[in-house]
């Protein structure tokens, strides 16, 4: 099992040999055709017959495939007027593009986890409907969806995901304490990893030598969405109506470095993380 606070500098570096040609440069434009050329021929290889992978799961595969090709046109439009304090959020996507990474490496692991995945997905949608049913139950306004559109809709999705007629009452009666119809086992749906909880499902490898190293990087993106101290402080950077007289003044770049800081900070992380997430996923 790996110890996530084991996973230091010192263990998961990776030591370059050789340097790029910082003066080169290359069309973003290029990168992403390059890009999309590999999600095609992901999504393309998962249409025919993969060992061990039926139809569905093969299609869930690539539909995340496709959402994070989405995700990643999200970030070129959140970054197309720069340098603003929205474009912070490109790297919450860009968080958002890891965590596809480290789903699609477990997912193509082993199609079991395709269904935990599936399952797990279903019990968090009838949670929040189990939530919404119980705090609107006297009103009435809510009542035809909570008694028959949302009740149907959900049952069509349980059949989808493989989900059994035992786990559903097993997930009334851990939200609601519902007890189990007489004649009924619980069944719990296994909740699908987090990013940390894959990295210890994974063999030893180069696969989760590549997980590993990216851990650290996953973390500092996760402040992001956290709303830490990092997000605010770049958001206030790029905030040309901030008061110059604030605490923070000395954190201003000069305007003729605000181009290049938003690139470093912003821009490149954003783009790089998600184009090389995309760039790397190819099915076993």
């Amino acid at each position: 099992m790996t110890h996530l606070s084991k996973i230091t500098v010192t263990r998961c570096a990776f030591h370059h040999e050789s340097d790029i040609n910082p003066d080169a440069k290359v069309d973003s434009g290029t990168l992403d055709s390059l890009m999309n050329l590999c999600v095609v021929g992901s999504t393309n290889a998962l249409e025919t017959f993969v060992p061990a992978y039926d139809e569905m799961q093969r299609y869930h595969l690539s539909r995340i495939f496709s959402s994070m090709q989405m995700t990643h046109a999200t970030i070129r439009v959140v970054l197309e007027k720069c340098p603003k304090p929205q474009s912070v959020d490109s790297l919450v996507l860009a968080r958002l593009q890891m965590e596809g990474l480290y789903t699609i490496c477990l997912l193509l692991e082993d199609a079991g986890y395709v269904n935990q995945y599936l399952k797990d997905g279903w019990r968090k949608k009838y949670v929040s409907f189990l939530l919404q049913k119980e705090e609107t139950k006297d009103l009435s306004r809510f009542d035809d969806f909570s008694q028959n559109l949302g009740p149907l809709w959900l049952e069509a999705l349980r059949n989808y995901a493989g989900v059994t007629e035992a786990q559903q009452p097993t997930a009334e009666f851990e939200e609601l304490g519902t007890p189990l119809p007489v004649g009924t086992s619980a069944q719990k749906i296994v909740r699908f990893p987090t990013p940390g909880g894959i990295i210890d499902k994974l063999p030893v490898g180069d696969k989760k030598n590549m997980l590993e190293r990216l851990y650290p990087e996953y973390q500092y993106l996760s402040s992001f969405a956290h709303g830490l101290a990092e997000s605010s402080m770049l958001r206030t950077m790029f905030d040309r109506t901030f008061g110059r007289n604030s605490r923070l003044e000395g954190l201003w770049p000069s305007e003729s470095k605000m181009e290049d800081t938003y690139r470093r900070l912003v821009v490149e992380p954003a783009f790089s993380v998600s184009f090389h997430v995309l760039s790397s996923q190819q099915p076993n």
